[in-house]
């Protein structure tokens, strides 16, 4: 807890130190904050729920350090897991991008403290530790071993002997985001193997029929406009020295660009829009080379580019900061508003002009996992988000923001008139849109 709360704050004064260098010769507004620098704040997140999390990290560190000690054997770990009668939940992702292993990892994690199990975190994912700081051991190289021999502890036990560890595992896809699970009742066993790629957090919340639901809204006075931030921020904080690494040219590409966006987004000085346009992995080979006037993406996602243009037509000047998986996209976006026929003088676009490093394609995986955490980090600090319906690599980043404004939700060749609130959804719809939150 205490190195998270460091590494918060080493977080914040870093941001404080790159808002005032470009700030010096302008008005001495404070600038915007992130959510993870105001959970704490018990209008973002209730002190029920604070309290609640806590408590539960605190028994969490408490047994890790107990049934983690080196010198313990697989056996001896074994019979301290019965003498406390633990339980344990095991996240497993799928091969999937980003945003389906955060949502399950946080679906996850929210499982965990209702159902009062040790949470353990799928260990073929190293890469997010060395992006991410969490406020709880739960590696299970580092704290529990011995669930990669589970097969060998078992040996020659049978499933009624006082000594054996039951198991059972629970695969999920896109169902998940509207099923309810009664996980006390349908899984009795110690150890719990979760896998999915969606996220039940909001149908948890605010299903009519979930038995969790009464407890999350009126103990712990949760809504569908936080719950998802709330736990996010209170599990995790991106490590420092990601931004620093992301922020010095000779590491990166696209250095000059994330200091300028990040940068812009501090400052509170214009209305923000975040918009993410999700086409397909196979634009993430596309050529680079190709023209800015492609009519059959213009027809299909021209939509998203309106819908901006309809919420920023009242303001002298709004940033908007665009992330798609095609490069195509983006220069169609550059070309509409710096080099169109229609005057967009007000929007200042924001956006990469080199290709996506997708977390499951990439031959670099550590590579692909922090270019596309940084944008979503820079789309989170945005005032208002459009995003596409059938994608996830929006619908995180702005349920994690807890800016509490509806969301443009719009899928392919979708025109709504967005002044007019067309193409708005809730957060309950959202959470529950693909692949959940």
């Amino acid at each position: 807890m205490k190195k998270l709360s460091a590494e918060k704050e080493a977080l914040s004064e870093w941001l404080d130190v790159v808002y005032k260098a470009s700030n010096s010769s302008k008005s001495n507004r404070n600038r915007r904050k992130h959510a993870f620098e105001l959970i704490t704040n018990a209008s973002f997140c209730s002190t029920e729920f604070q309290n609640w999390i806590l408590n539960y990290h605190s028994w969490h560190t408490k047994i890790s350090q107990m049934i983690s000690q080196p010198n313990l054997t697989l056996n001896q770990q074994r019979d301290l897991i019965f003498q406390h009668n633990l339980r344990f939940l095991v996240m497993v992702r799928f091969d999937s991008g980003i945003a389906d292993r955060t949502t399950h990892l946080i679906a996850s994690y929210l499982i965990a403290v209702l159902t009062r199990r040790f949470y353990v975190f799928d260990d073929t994912w190293p890469e997010f530790f060395e992006i991410m700081r969490a406020n709880l051991a739960f590696r299970p190289e580092i704290i529990a071993p011995w669930i990669s021999h589970l097969n060998n502890l078992n040996k020659n036990l049978p499933h009624n002997h006082s000594l054996y560890l039951s198991n059972v595992w629970q695969i999920t896809r896109a169902h998940r985001c509207h099923t309810d699970f009664d996980y006390e009742k349908l899984f009795p066993e110690r150890i719990l193997f979760l896998k999915s790629h969606a996220g039940n957090v909001m149908q948890m919340l605010t299903s009519s029929t979930s038995v969790y639901a009464y407890f999350m809204q009126n103990i712990l006075k949760m809504r569908p406009d936080n719950i998802f931030g709330c736990l996010y921020h209170m599990l995790l904080i991106p490590r420092l020295s990601t931004f620093i690494e992301a922020s010095s040219v000779e590491s990166r590409t696209d250095a000059v660009l994330f200091q300028k966006s990040l940068e812009t987004l501090l400052s509170p000085e214009f209305p923000t829009i975040g918009i993410q346009i999700r086409i397909g992995d196979l634009f993430m080979k596309e050529d680079s080379s190709v023209g800015t006037k492609d009519p059959s993406l213009i027809e299909r996602f021209g939509g998203f580019f309106t819908c901006v243009e309809d919420l920023s037509a009242s303001n002298p000047e709004t940033i908007v900061f665009l992330m798609s998986d095609s490069l195509r996209i983006r220069k169609i976006a550059l070309n509409r508003w710096y080099s169109g026929s229609i005057n967009h003088s007000h929007i200042q676009l924001l956006t990469s002009t080199t290709k996506v490093k997708h977390i499951t394609y990439s031959k670099d995986t550590y590579i692909g996992f922090r270019d596309g955490f940084l944008e979503m980090f820079l789309y989170s600090l945005c005032d208002q988000h459009i995003l596409t319906r059938d994608s996830g690599f929006g619908r995180v980043p702005a349920f994690a923001s807890m800016k509490n404004r509806p969301l443009f939700s719009l899928t392919e060749k979708a025109k709504p008139k967005c002044a007019l609130r067309e193409g708005q959804v809730t957060f309950t719809q959202s959470g529950r849109e693909w692949s959940g939150v």
